[in-house]
C-alpha cells in the first residue's frame, strides 16, 4: 500500500495549512510550487492592485513571508487523524467478499454508472459499522431501507469521485484498445479491485480524504438518525396509524435537501403500511411557528385558507407531517393556487423570507407548502456606506442590488434567471423554477409547478390572481399589525427560533460543490482551498471589511463538501 502519511500531507486544507499544528516532518514544497499557489491566490481573489492577498493574509494574523513559510512546510501530528484510519480501514476490504468479482453484491445499492463496484469497499465498510453502532434501533428498519441508506452514501461518493475515475479510465483504456466499452469498462474495474484502487487514492489524497470523511459523516448521521426513530417509535407508529411491535420502515428517501453539518440532510421514511413521515436533522422551531402562525390566519378568516402540516419539534431535530405534489383539479383549483401564491409571498416579504427557491416548495393541489422555513426572518447583509436614502459614489449597481434584495424579489419565491455550468438559463424560484438541467421545466419531479390535465399552469397566465393574493395578504398583516408586534402573539414562536443565515444563494455554493469535484481540486489540499477563497472576493473590495463568525467555518465545511448552517446570533460580516 502507498505511503499513507504522503497523502495526509499533501491532503491538508489551505487553512490546515495556514495554521499548522504538530512538528515538521523535513519536507517541503518546491519554491516554484509556493510561487504559484501565490500567484493563483492572487487572481482567485480578483487582485486588481497590490495589496488584496496581503489583506487577506491579514485577516488570518499573517504576513506574505509567514504564509510562504507555512505553504511550504509540511506538517504532521502524532496520531493519525480518523479520516485516515477510516480509509485504510475501507481499503483493508478489497479483497475480501464484498468487493470480489468486479460487481456490486446484491445486498448494495446498484448503479448504472459502470464502475460503481469500485466503490463497495467503502460501503461495506459503512454498512458493518453502522450495525455495529446502531445497537437495538437497527431492528426498526426492513433490509431494503438499509439498502435505501448506502445508497444514499453511494450517491454522495459519486459526486465527489466520477469525474476522477472517468479521467483515470480515459487514461487506462488506451492499453484496452481492441476491447468493447463494456470488456474495457469490467477490466478497468477489476483493476482497481486488485490494488490499483490504493494507487488511486495516493495520487488524488483530497479524493481519499473526502471519501472517508464521507463515510464516517454517514454512519454518524445515520446511527443518529436511527437512534431517533427508535426513541420516538411509539410518535412515529401513531401517527402513521400503524403498529409499534409489527410494523418496520421498509423504505427511506434521502437527498431530499442539500447537505449540512457534515452531510446531514432531509429523510422521508416509509413504513411497510405505506405511509409516510419526513425527519428533518435540525431544529424545527421555526416550522412549528410557521404552520401555527397559518393556523392562526385561517382561524382568523379573511383569507382562503391554508394546509397547516403537523409537526414535532424534538431537540435539534424534528418530524413533520409528508406531503407529496398533485396536480389541480381544474382551472379554478389553478386559480386558487396563484391567489395562495400572492398571499404566501406577503408573508415571505413581510417576515423577510429568502432563498424559497424551487426545493422548498410543493405545489399540492391548490395549496402552496413551504417546506424549508429557515430562511424566515434572515438578517440582511448591508454593504458599508449604504445607509440613507442613496448609494455612495461608484456603487449604483450596488444599490440597485440592494434595493431589489428589499423588494419582493428578494425572497427568491417570483422567478428568478441564472446562468447553469453549460451557459442555459434557467429558473430557480419557488413558484416557477425548475432548476438547473430540467430545460423548459418539463420535468415531470418538479414538485413545486402546478399542473393541470397533464399542462404546467405558469404564473404569467394568473397574474391577477397573484396580485390579488399579494393585496388581500399584505393588507390582512397590515390590519393584524399590533397582533403581530405583541411579544405574546401569532408570531411568539418565531422569537427563539434559530435561522440558516446564508451569504449567497443556494445554487451558488452547489455550483462551487460541483467544481471542486474536478480533478485537478483533489490532487493537493492546497489547489483546492485556493478555489474556495473566491467567496472571500467580494469582501476584499471593501477596505473596512474584517470577517468575523462563522466564515472560517463555512469555508472549512465547503472544502469538506457540504454547506454549513449559521445562526445569525454570532456577528458575521464573512460569505
Amino acid at each position: 500500500m502507498p505511503d499513507l502519511d504522503d497523502s495526509l500531507l499533501r491532503g491538508s486544507p489551505l487553512h490546515a495549512r495556514l495554521c499548522p499544528a504538530g512538528r515538521p516532518v523535513g519536507r517541503c514544497e518546491r519554491t516554484a510550487t509556493v510561487r504559484a499557489w501565490l500567484a493563483r491566490w492572487r487572481q482567485n481573489l480578483g487582485e486588481t492592485e497590490a495589496g488584496t492577498l496581503e489583506k487577506r493574509l491579514a485577516w488570518a494574523g499573517l504576513d506574505l513571508a509567514q504564509a510562504q513559510e507555512c505553504l511550504a512546510a509540511w506538517h504532521a501530528g502524532d496520531d493519525r487523524p480518523s479520516w485516515l484510519l477510516t480509509l485504510q480501514e475501507c481499503l483493508g476490504e478489497l479483497g475480501g467478499a464484498g468487493c470480489a468479482g468486479g460487481r456490486v453484491g446484491s445486498d448494495f445499492p446498484q448503479s448504472r454508472w459502470p464502475f460503481a463496484a469500485i466503490l463497495s469497499p467503502f460501503l461495506v465498510a459503512a454498512r458493518r459499522r453502522l450495525l455495529a453502532v446502531a445497537g437495538p434501533a437497527a431492528d426498526r428498519l426492513a433490509a431494503g431501507a438499509y439498502t435505501d441508506l448506502l445508497a444514499g452514501l453511494q450517491t454522495n461518493l459519486l459526486a465527489l469521485a466520477w469525474r476522477t475515475v472517468e479521467l483515470e479510465h480515459h487514461l487506462h483504456a488506451g492499453s484496452d484498445g481492441a476491447l468493447d466499452e463494456s470488456d474495457r469498462n469490467e477490466r478497468f474495474v477489476t483493476h482497481l479491485l486488485d490494488g490499483e484502487l490504493s494507487r488511486l487514492m495516493h495520487r488524488y489524497p483530497v479524493l481519499a480524504r473526502l471519501l472517508a470523511t464521507t463515510v464516517e459523516c454517514w454512519v454518524e448521521s445515520e446511527s443518529e438518525f436511527l437512534r431517533r426513530l427508535n426513541r420516538d417509535w411509539e410518535y412515529v407508529c401513531r401517527e402513521l396509524g400503524a403498529s409499534v411491535e409489527s410494523d418496520r420502515v421498509r423504505a427511506v428517501r434521502l437527498g431530499l435537501s442539500d447537505p449540512h453539518n457534515r452531510h446531514r440532510s432531509v429523510h422521508v421514511i416509509e413504513l411497510t403500511n405505506g405511509r409516510r413521515l419526513v425527519y428533518k436533522p435540525r431544529d424545527m422551531l421555526s416550522e412549528k411557528a410557521y404552520f401555527d402562525f397559518l393556523g392562526w390566519m385561517n382561524e382568523a378568516g379573511g383569507l382562503l385558507p391554508f394546509r397547516v402540516l403537523t409537526v414535532l419539534p424534538r431537540d435539534g431535530y424534528g418530524w413533520v407531517e409528508h406531503v407529496d405534489s398533485a396536480p389541480c383539479a381544474g382551472p379554478d383549483e389553478a386559480d386558487r393556487y396563484f391567489r395562495r401564491a400572492g398571499t404566501l409571498l406577503a408573508i415571505l416579504y413581510a417576515l423577510n423570507g429568502t432563498d424559497v427557491h424551487n426545493e422548498n416548495v410543493i405545489a399540492c393541489g391548490e395549496q402552496p407548502i413551504l417546506i424549508d422555513t429557515e430562511c424566515l426572518l434572515m438578517p440582511r447583509l448591508r454593504a458599508r456606506g449604504m445607509e440613507g436614502n442613496g448609494p455612495r459614489a461608484g456603487s449604483f449597481f450596488l444599490f440597485l442590488e440592494q434595493k431589489q434584495e428589499d423588494s419582493v424579489l428578494g425572497t427568491g419565491f417570483l422567478p428568478e434567471w441564472q446562468v447553469g455550468e453549460d451557459g442555459r438559463p434557467f429558473d430557480c424560484s419557488g413558484l416557477s423554477g425548475y432548476g438547473p438541467g430540467e430545460a423548459g421545466g418539463e420535468n415531470q419531479g418538479a414538485q413545486n409547478l402546478v399542473r393541470v390535465g397533464g399542462r404546467l399552469a405558469v404564473p404569467e397566465e394568473h397574474l391577477e390572481e397573484i396580485v390579488a393574493g399579494f393585496r388581500e395578504g399584505y393588507g390582512f398583516l397590515q390590519a393584524q399589525h399590533a397582533a403581530l408586534l405583541d411579544p405574546d402573539g401569532p408570531l411568539a414562536g418565531l422569537a427563539d427560533a434559530p435561522v440558516r443565515f446564508i451569504y449567497r444563494r443556494t445554487h451558488s455554493y452547489a455550483r462551487l460543490l460541483g467544481a471542486l469535484c474536478h480533478p485537478k481540486f483533489l490532487q493537493h489540499g492546497v489547489a483546492r482551498g485556493l478555489e474556495i477563497e473566491r467567496l472571500l472576493a467580494p469582501l476584499l473590495r471593501d477596505e473596512s471589511s474584517r470577517p468575523t463568525g462563522p466564515s472560517p467555518w463555512k469555508r472549512s465545511s465547503v472544502w469538506s463538501g457540504w454547506t454549513s448552517h449559521t445562526s445569525p446570533a454570532a456577528p458575521t460580516t464573512g460569505p
